[in-house]
């Protein structure tokens, strides 16, 4: 669905869990998973965004993933303050979140060294602080039911299925024959390279 497409439902999610029409919707971004939109109401919040998700169950992955990180953020994560199954009446799935006040780095254009530098540090500092938590019972999904001891094997079946996606693109024709030949060597190589 495009925005217009999308606009009555965006308006439809805005009254159903704020009890209020938004005085205006706006489309702010988006890509691969869904499209984001910002929804202007009258009294608090204020603003929310709202993410609708082009691949069913999205939402509920997304919805797990920032309650677990956000406890070890060093930046600050959005609240959740809906997740919406598709139903007859809204037939997509979205959050409804809290628009967190900033500047969207990617809309900047150029910036100087020392403001890139300053965001990249920001960056890393909290894909450290994530990658330091430790799950005692392994790897595996946020809130599934299976987990190995050893990432290593976590990931293999992935890597599999990602060499298998790759062989059929090549056969489409999608991608060439001397990429594919190098991802098969990767995955021959798996136990050294990992």
């Amino acid at each position: 669905m495009g925005q217009d497409a999308l606009t009555p439902y965006l308006r439809a999610l805005v009254l159903r869990y704020f009890g209020r029409e938004p005085r205006a919707v706006a489309l702010i971004g988006g890509g691969f998973y869904g499209r984001v939109y910002m929804a202007a109401l009258r009294g608090a919040p204020g603003r929310v965004v709202i993410k609708v998700y082009c691949a069913r169950g999205l939402h509920r992955k997304e919805q797990a993933q920032l309650a677990l990180l956000s406890r070890y953020a060093a930046l600050r994560m959005p609240e959740v303050y809906r997740a919406h199954d598709a139903d007859a009446e809204i037939p997509c799935e979205a959050l409804l979140m809290e628009c967190l006040d900033g500047v969207n780095a990617g809309a900047c254009g150029d910036l100087d060294a020392r403001c890139r530098r300053r965001i990249a540090d920001e960056i890393v500092e909290n894909l450290l602080a994530w990658h330091q938590v430790e799950n005692g019972a392994g790897f595996g999904e946020i809130g599934g039911a299976l987990f190995d001891l050893d990432w290593r094997a976590h990931y293999r079946p992935t890597a599999a299925a990602n060499l298998q996606k790759a062989e059929t693109l090549c056969a489409r024709g999608q991608i060439g024959a001397d990429t594919l030949a190098i991802l098969h060597d990767a995955y021959r190589r798996y136990d050294e390279i990992f």
